[in-house]
């Protein structure tokens, strides 16, 4: 593999990590046992958002879209795809009974969005993109 590819999967997985805590710390403000390992919430915070980082770094050999053949962006894989897979975890506040559940809901879409699009952009910026990244050399 190139050292790109290893590269795109570190910056990647440290990226997907400080994310990930910033969400737990934003999260802590309202339910501070979050931090428990026994709390359900922290570990499905953690398993969504890996799977999330799981697809940053497959998803990113496409630079075209596969169905409809248009360019596809960093941002828009960034922004679009990662809002649509943060759905479940934001439709989870949303039929929760808690004070805030709209703020709440679209604030866990919004950050989420804007976080990946971030560490998509970042990713593509120092490792690029496509299918070259998986050829030997």
């Amino acid at each position: 593999m190139k050292p790109a590819f290893c590269k795109r999967f570190a910056i990647s997985i440290i990226l997907w990590l400080v994310f990930w805590l910033i969400c737990i710390a934003l999260a802590s403000s309202s339910n501070p046992w979050i931090w428990s390992l026994s709390n359900p919430l922290f570990w499905s915070i953690l398993l969504n958002r890996f799977t999330i980082w799981f697809l940053v770094w497959v998803i990113w050999i496409y630079k075209v879209h596969p169905l409809f053949g248009f360019r596809f962006y960093p941002v828009l894989r960034g922004f679009f795809i990662w809002t649509f897979i943060s759905m479940q975890m934001a439709l989870e506040v949303l039929f929760t009974p808690m004070p805030d559940q709209m703020m709440i809901f679209w604030a866990t879409l919004l950050s989420w969005a804007i976080y990946w699009m971030i560490i998509d952009l970042t990713a593509t910026y120092f490792a690029w993109e496509g299918l070259e990244l998986l050829k030997k050399g």
